[in-house]
C-alpha cells in the first residue's frame, strides 16, 4: 500500500494545487491507522510477506516533523504485519534498510527483531 505523507511544513492542499498531483495525502499521526486499515482491506491473501524496515521515520532520526514514529510504533507496525501473516498462514521475510542515526537504528531494529522472534 502506498501512504504518501505530508511533512508538517506543507498545508493540506500543497500537492493538489501547486504540484497538480491528485490522491490522498496523510499526516504522520494518521499513518499507523491508515496502514492498519490498508492491511485489513487487502484484496488478496498473501503467499509471503516481505518487510523492508527502515528507521529514518523515527522522531529522533529524519522523521521529526514528518512521521514522528517512536520505538513502540515500529513494534506495532511489525505486529500489524505479523497479524496478517498469521491469518494468511504465510512466511515473513524481513530485511533491514537502516536509518541515519546509529543509536536510533539499533534500538528500532532490536524492537523489530524482538517482535519477530517473540510474537
Amino acid at each position: 500500500c502506498n501512504i504518501p505523507v505530508l511533512q508538517e511544513l506543507f498545508d493540506d492542499e500543497f500537492f493538489q494545487k501547486l504540484m497538480s498531483l491528485s490522491g490522498m495525502y496523510y499526516r504522520g499521526e494518521e499513518t499507523l491507522s491508515v496502514f492498519y486499515d490498508s492491511l485489513q482491506d487487502l484484496p488478496f491473501s498473501p503467499d509471503m510477506i516481505f518487510i523492508f524496515s527502515g528507521y529514518d521515520a523515527h522522531k529522533d532520526d529524519c522523521g521529526d516533523g514528518v512521521m514522528d514514529w517512536t520505538y513502540d510504533d515500529f513494534q506495532f507496525l511489525t505486529e500489524m504485519v505479523l497479524d496478517v501473516a498469521y491469518q494468511a498462514s504465510c512466511p515473513v521475510i524481513s530485511s533491514h534498510g537502516g536509518g541515519y542515526k546509529a543509536e536510533v537504528t539499533v534500538e528500532a531494529a532490536y524492537r523489530h527483531i524482538e517482535t519477530l522472534a517473540t510474537y
